[in-house]
């Protein structure tokens, strides 16, 4: 499976009206372990389809990511605004 490290989840839209449940998420990241790409290439996947945090991954509609150690300034966004993801990521 295709592992993403350096990573961070963002939207495509920098829209504050739209209503989160409506907006298109996208992962950007070096990418490991992928027939498609060089080893540490940076990517931005397609739309997000799902995201399972506890077990550490992302699907989009073609591929499933292993999600590695993210980006240490995304990891700040994400304690203050998604504490709930922060602490799973930072479970040892």
């Amino acid at each position: 499976m295709p592992r993403l490290e350096q990573w961070s989840i963002g939207t495509t839209r920098d829209d504050k009206y739209t209503a989160p449940e409506l907006m298109v998420y996208v992962a950007h990241g070096k990418v490991y372990d992928s027939d498609a790409w060089p080893k540490g290439h940076k990517i931005r996947t397609s739309y997000i389809e799902e995201i399972n945090i506890p077990a550490r991954y992302i699907q989009t509609r073609n591929t499933r990511y292993e999600l590695g150690k993210p980006l240490k300034k995304y990891l700040t966004y994400l304690k203050k605004n998604k504490p709930e993801w922060y602490a799973e990521l930072t479970k040892e």
